[in-house]
């Protein structure tokens, strides 16, 4: 079995412990993905571990994920293998493709992550053939703790993305991927602990720390609050796709949103 890789403090894959409520989560954007994706070309940008890529290429004609990070493509490369499936190196705000390649762009949980998301926006409708669909995730930064996440460089309201990607796409329509019950009570959980760990810094001195400093005292805080999740709330390893739903009439309270755009 391939080993769990995180190069990055916010990877995750199927062989971590204790992150499988947020796993889910994850797998079931990609499961709204599925409807938009069959049968045709896609470019996913900022795949992360790989394993929504692969999950898309069951029903896609043709997929092709890039990353920055050129040990997450080499790991998706031998991990994940399928004739119509690619993983390449490339950055979001560069990419390395010709005009009207894709029919189908989509990025999950990445946009947040890019400091000229604008900019990767743009590229995104750059590459995507007219009439295409490209297709943003993003975690609500109104269902956040906000500002704590020193990988983030942009979160977003719904108004918000709905905004910045009508800047470059004519036809916008705003998602958001809601959980259980059983599901928000164990986020909840998760934000009480993570609260009380902030408490530690009274002074929020982690504004005028840089990033690289805070970044693995981040990912030790993002473990812990896992970690006690999974310890203290039976239903977390029991949580499924099946705990979460989408709506696309009043976004605002979801946990994550999901921009759906039209060339």
């Amino acid at each position: 079995m391939t080993e769990p890789i995180d190069v990055t403090g916010e990877v995750i894959s199927p062989e971590h412990d204790n992150i499988t409520p947020l796993f889910m989560r994850h797998m079931a954007a990609y499961g709204f993905f599925r409807r938009y994706v069959a049968d045709r070309k896609v470019l996913e940008i900022g795949f992360g571990e790989g394993y929504g890529t692969y999950y898309l290429s069951e029903v896609a004609r043709e997929i092709t994920g890039v990353d920055v990070i050129l040990a997450l493509v080499e790991h998706a490369r031998e991990k994940y293998v399928r004739s119509n499936l690619y993983f390449l190196k490339g950055d979001a705000v560069s990419l390395p493709f010709p005009d009207g390649s894709f029919e189908v762009v989509i990025s999950s949980q990445a946009l947040e992550h890019v400091k000229d998301y604008m900019h990767f926006i743009r590229e995104s409708a750059r590459v995507l053939k007219p009439g295409g669909t490209a297709i943003f995730a993003t975690p609500n930064r109104k269902m956040m703790i906000d500002g704590v996440n020193p990988y983030h460089y942009k979160e977003f309201s719904a108004q918000e993305l709905d905004r910045a990607l009508g800047r470059v796409f004519p036809n916008v329509m705003v998602w958001g991927l809601m959980g259980s019950e059983r599901y928000m009570k164990l986020k909840a959980e998760e934000q009480r602990f993570a609260k009380k760990i902030l408490a530690i810094d009274f002074f929020r001195l982690r504004r005028f720390v840089p990033r690289r400093f805070i970044r693995p005292l981040y990912r030790l805080a993002f473990d812990a609050v896992n970690s006690r999740t999974e310890g203290i709330m039976g239903d977390a390893a029991g949580i499924t796709v099946d705990d979460f739903s989408f709506v696309n009439q009043n976004p605002e309270r979801a946990l994550d949103i999901i921009g759906v755009c039209r060339k």
